[in-house]
């Protein structure tokens, strides 16, 4: 089979990654059995059908939604503005739209006739508007305008095979199905829509079969339920209209009607046995069939649910003020796409299921649950990327806020990040991390490495040197930069060219390298202590949070070895633009409600135990949850208080990972005082200086320095007097401007657990993502990810542990990361 039509496998970036992924999320969360069944497409048709679902989707809930019409027509209108940019190509990879980026991107992979979503568009609005339908043409003129064009839109990405009888027809085919799925929605809803004052079927239809003196005032208003049919309040399927004859005699008709346009059928071939007996009863209307009755019915309502309308009984991804509470339905309901629904037979009045003889729906097994334990960096990636797979998550979060150690707090007109956090290039998990919330436009990369280093502990006055890379191939790219910086001497820069070189050849996974001290090394391969302030410890200190003397070989070798010897680009710097609760509360929350992740903050977990039945029970002081897997991502010492006995061969050695501080001094000055973003400083006290005043909102003329100290283990509980009277005035040394500049507020942030301690034989402690118990699995910084305690060792630890309890249930995932060694 050569089909005409096959998606070219070329390179994706981590934008347009993301977007396809919100897109699957949204899929999973709200089409149902759709979901599982484009699984089986290739990879790249299912990403593109995701984009398409996402966006009819969205077109689907704005007419279906709360909304009073004029808003509606906007916002519809809207919609259509954008799709005119998608056509046009004016959507780039960077939208803050990842609807529009996955669909920009599918088009441009696949012919699809984006014509057929202005066609959808134009039916929704037909809903809007109320229309009526007098006649059968006007009707399968709204059906061709929801759903043929979703038939069409969907040849583009499925394509023909050549040569095949009818493949020139394939559109007409694909539009005749498109209106069929449409009549079977219509017909099986015929009950809810007329309880809600609409009907679909053709007047002159009503007329003929003596329903048009308004069959929905025979009916009694009834509620859609969660299993798609209409209940009494007993529970039992409502009775049928004392129309509901002439009903399924018009919906005889309507779908008959139908059913000479597919290719082989002719008019006497249809019986209407079958094909309107189902959709009645999945409406829940269980009357008897007009036509001699030949089997039980158990069709799935959901089974026959095409893209428009869809979303009756579900909640809107992208509606204005609605979040995505799949995960928070109770399993086994309409949240769990998982489930087949039964539908009793059409016979039964009191609507009970078949007996055992009978015929029955198939039951798929219920979708899966998780629990993620800790809303910090690791616990948010392991929720989304089990979201994004299809598992019900919920996230829980002692704090008010998510974010873990890297938030924002207000102080007065300032918006103040608890520390100063930046990552590399090399550092793919957290860019994806941002990607997946829309924040990777709010924390820029530098074009090029580019690190002014300011010496004030020189006799003959302050010098700027700069630590920066040409583009030139790895190790070259820091050979120009190596040779003009100017704090180390001629032969210092040699040693370190070699030191370096010697570097590039160790194996960061080498367990001998974890039994020594960085500083150890280094003093094996002859860099002076001048080598090590001026470089080592310029970079190591601030990544490591720990000086070269008390850092463990292995993680300062991963760290020199990725940042510095794996690519050119790799050690280029880059830092939040926006407070970090922007990007690691705001957005990311609601990144999670987008992929149907039920957050709920300040809420402590007590206990994770087994159960009986071998899944998990999470105990919080308000409700236990059960799951099929859980997460804990929280550090250490609480990770130690919550593992059930035999989880870990030795969980008291948890107890032995130690931590280390970080000391942040603020200062807010009458005015500019600094020209450059940030500065690194030796000869000093003072490390690292990055300028916040745009990001912070300061207003006025002033300007607001953040001072980054690492490895403060002699500083962090020092009274904040003694701390002004030392740092002021070496800010006022590194800086000319600051002296005699008005101090307007000083102030400093602590934290004295901010990571774990990075000291020789610290990797024999790391436990792994897995644990003894199944189901159960570890994340955070903390744990055996090769990576120091990092934004990005945190974000790693949240795909290990993803990935970890989507194999232990059996499910396909695809790891979306690059290494950059």
């Amino acid at each position: 089979m050569s089909p005409t039509v096959e998606g070219q496998t070329t390179y994706m970036s981590a934008p347009v990654q993301a977007a396809y992924s919100y897109c699957e999320a949204v899929t999973g969360q709200q089409a149902r059995n759709f979901a599982y069944g484009i699984r089986l497409l290739p990879y790249e048709k299912r990403q593109a059908m995701s984009a398409l679902y996402a966006f009819s989707r969205r077109v689907d809930d704005i007419g279906d939604g709360e909304l009073v019409p004029e808003t509606k027509w906007t916002r519809l209108e809207g919609t259509r503005a954008l799709l005119e940019r998608i056509r046009a190509g004016a959507v780039d990879e960077d939208d803050t739209d990842p609807v529009a980026v996955a669909l920009a991107d599918a088009a441009r992979r696949f012919p699809l006739p984006l014509g057929g979503l202005d066609e959808l568009i134009d039916g929704v609005l037909m809903d809007v508007r109320g229309a009526t339908y007098e006649t059968w043409d006007a009707l399968a003129t709204y059906c061709r305008c929801v759903a043929g064009a979703i038939g069409r839109l969907s040849l583009g990405v499925f394509g023909t095979e050549q040569g095949a009888p009818g493949a020139d027809r394939a559109a007409e085919y694909a539009d005749t199905l498109g209106l069929a799925l449409q009549l079977t929605n219509i017909l099986r809803d015929v009950r809810e829509d007329a309880a809600n004052g609409r009907t679909y079927l053709p007047a002159e239809d009503l007329e003929k079969f003596g329903c048009s003196a308004g069959f929905h005032r025979a009916t009694r208003r009834q509620a859609p339920t969660s299993r798609g049919w209409s209940t009494s309040r007993s529970g039992a399927p409502a009775p049928c209209s004392p129309r509901g004859t002439g009903c399924c005699r018009c919906s005889t008709a309507a779908a008959g009607r139908a059913w000479p346009r597919w290719p082989g059928s002719t008019a006497a071939s249809w019986t209407g046995s079958s094909a309107t007996r189902r959709p009645c009863c999945a409406a829940g209307s269980p009357c008897r069939d007009t036509r001699r009755r030949t089997s039980r019915c158990a069709a799935s309502p959901a089974s026959t649910r095409g893209t428009s309308r869809a979303s009756r009984r579900g909640d809107a991804p992208d509606a204005p003020g609605r979040t995505y509470p799949a995960a928070r339905r109770r399993p086994g309901t309409a949240g769990n796409p998982a489930v087949a629904r039964r539908v009793p037979d059409c016979d039964d009045p009191g609507g009970q299921e078949p007996a055992r003889g009978g015929r029955m729906s198939e039951e798929s097994p219920r979708a899966s649950r998780a629990v993620v334990v800790g809303g910090g960096l690791a616990g948010m990636t392991a929720a989304l990327r089990l979201a994004d797979a299809g598992v019900g998550v919920t996230l829980l979060e002692g704090r008010p806020r998510l974010g873990g150690l890297a938030f924002s707090f207000r102080r007065g007109e300032l918006s103040v990040d608890n520390g100063q956090h930046v990552y590399l290039r090399c550092c793919t998990g957290y860019r994806w991390f941002l990607d997946r919330i829309g924040g990777a436009r709010l924390a820029p990369l530098q074009d090029r490495l580019d690190v002014p280093v300011l010496d004030v502990g020189r006799a003959a006055g302050p010098r700027l040197g700069r630590l920066r890379r040409t583009g030139l191939p790895v190790p070259l790219h820091l050979a120009a930069g190596l040779a003009g910086y100017p704090h180390l001497s001629l032969a210092e820069k040699a040693g370190v060219g070699r030191a370096a070189l010697a570097l590039g050849r160790l194996d960061p996974a080498d367990p001998a390298l974890d039994g020594i001290d960085f500083g150890t090394w280094l003093g094996r391969h002859g860099q002076s202590p001048r080598a090590i302030e001026a470089l080592w410890d310029l970079v190591g200190v601030a990544t490591l949070n720990a000086t070269a003397a008390n850092a463990s070989m292995a993680l300062a070798a991963m760290v020199f070895k990725t940042g510095l010897l794996s690519e050119p680009g790799a050690a280029d710097i880059g830092w939040a633009a926006v407070p970090l609760g922007e990007l690691h509360d705001t957005l990311a929350r609601k990144a999670l409600d987008s992929a149907g992740v039920r957050t709920e903050l300040r809420t402590r977990v007590g206990s994770v135990s087994r159960t009986e039945d071998d899944c998990w029970a999470v105990e919080t002081d308000s409700e236990r949850i059960e799951a099929d897997t859980v997460v804990l991502a929280v550090p250490q010492g609480e990770t130690h208080g919550l593992l059930p006995e035999g989880a870990l061969h030795d969980p008291d050695r948890l107890l032995d990972i130690g931590t280390a501080p970080i000391l942040n001094v603020h200062v807010v000055y009458d005015r500019k005082v600094l020209r450059r973003p940030f500065f690194a400083a030796l000869g000093s006290p003072v490390q690292w200086v990055f300028d916040r005043t745009e990001s912070s909102g300061l207003q006025g003329a002033g300007q607001y320095l953040a001072v980054s100290q690492s490895a403060a283990l002699d500083e962090i509980d020092l009274p904040v007097g003694e701390l002004r009277r030392r740092y002021l005035p070496e800010l006022e040394r590194l800086l000319p401007a600051a002296r005699g500049a008005g101090v307007r507020d000083f102030f400093v942030t602590r934290e004295r657990t901010a990571t774990f301690a990075p000291a020789p034989g610290v990797g024999r402690l790391r436990p792994g993502t897995r644990t003894r118990a199944p189901g159960l699995q570890l994340a955070g910084a903390w744990t055996a990810t090769g990576w120091p305690a990092t934004m990005e060792g945190a974000v790693r630890s949240g795909f290990s542990a993803a990935d970890a309890a989507l194999g232990a249930l059996g499910r396909r995932h695809e790891h979306p990361l690059q290494e950059a060694a």
